[in-house]
């Protein structure tokens, strides 16, 4: 798959082409991939998604609250997955934010030729939301492209980012997966907390984010796949302010089953398979250990069953 972040050097001509911001890549963006894959092979041209970089609402400031279910990376890798032929990231700022719906058709068809456009029957695109099917249909006689219709049951309308964020943020990780059609997941690196961990046998690796804008999954304790330098773990990991030991920040931990190596300063990611429970507070560091034991048990167990995982 070609990216491409520079939006002065592209070029590509016979596309079949769709555009929107297709936070998670979800299975509703996925059923329109695989539509326009299809129609990329039946005109013998290439499959475009057009995204944007950074998220709309978040330059307009619509949302200073808003949350991504994926990094601009992990929603690249899972493109390429897919099969898309050429990932376009428009970096998205004002400039972009004031051009008109017709306009803007107008600057990407300048770069990108369409025999096809696909668009969902309510999308909205341009400043102020004003472009829609309407203006894409009547730009087709122009540009000379054909201009799908993606009806509202094809899209899975039950399906849709706003959703599985909410799913995400209450925790109901096992339902937001089955809408992404793949694990949840996060990156980060990996910083030195208070090591309170190994001194009861269960060492944590503190995972730093680093990106302001990816969503934090509800407070609790967690099965993850971890994947590391290549190699992949069975894990448990807790996100939460760990009031047993009077925590005040939140943090994201995560206990590597059968793993004994010093990574700080590596990155890895985390794939959350199934929450195991909520944050608790304990009177001791013994009953602490306790419950660790059997998250580390009801872990196994849930893992066993798909480790190693295909993704």
């Amino acid at each position: 798959m070609n990216v491409y972040r520079n939006w002065d050097n592209i070029s590509i001509d016979n596309a079949a082409v769709t555009l929107g911001t297709f936070d998670g890549v979800h299975l509703g963006h996925k059923f329109v991939c695989n539509q326009l894959i299809y129609k990329a092979k039946a005109i013998d041209g290439c499959s475009v998604v057009i995204t944007f970089y950074p998220h709309p609402r978040i330059v307009l400031n619509q949302a200073k609250d808003l949350k991504l279910i994926q990094s601009i990376e992990e929603k690249i890798e899972t493109f390429k997955k897919v099969g898309i032929d050429h990932l376009v990231i428009i970096p998205f700022d004002e400039k972009w934010a004031d051009l008109n719906a017709e306009d803007f058709l107008k600057e990407v068809f300048s770069k990108i030729r369409p025999k096809a456009f696909y668009l969902g029957y309510d999308h909205k695109f341009g400043k102020n939301r004003e472009g829609n099917i309407q203006l894409v249909e009547k730009l087709s006689k122009t540009y000379s492209y054909q201009c799908e219709v993606l009806k509202e049951f094809e899209v899975l309308k039950n399906v849709s980012s706003t959703n599985i964020r909410t799913l995400i943020k209450a925790g109901e990780i096992t339902k937001a997966n089955q809408l992404l059609d793949q694990p949840f997941s996060m990156s980060g690196t990996i910083v030195k907390g208070q090591q309170i961990g190994h001194t009861i046998s269960f060492p944590t690796a503190n995972i730093d984010l680093q990106d302001e804008y990816k969503i934090v999954p509800a407070i609790g304790a967690y099965a993850v796949i971890v994947h590391h330098k290549g190699e992949q773990y069975k894990g448990m990991l807790n996100i939460g302010f760990r009031p047993t030991v009077n925590g005040k920040e939140l943090s994201i931990e995560v206990h590597i089953i059968d793993f004994n190596k010093q990574i700080y300063g590596d990155k890895l990611t985390v794939r959350f398979i199934e929450r195991i429970r909520t944050e608790i507070r304990f009177e001791t560091i013994e009953s602490l250990k306790i419950q660790l034991i059997k998250d580390k048990n009801a872990s196994n167990e849930i893992l066993s069953a798909i480790y190693p995982i295909n993704i």
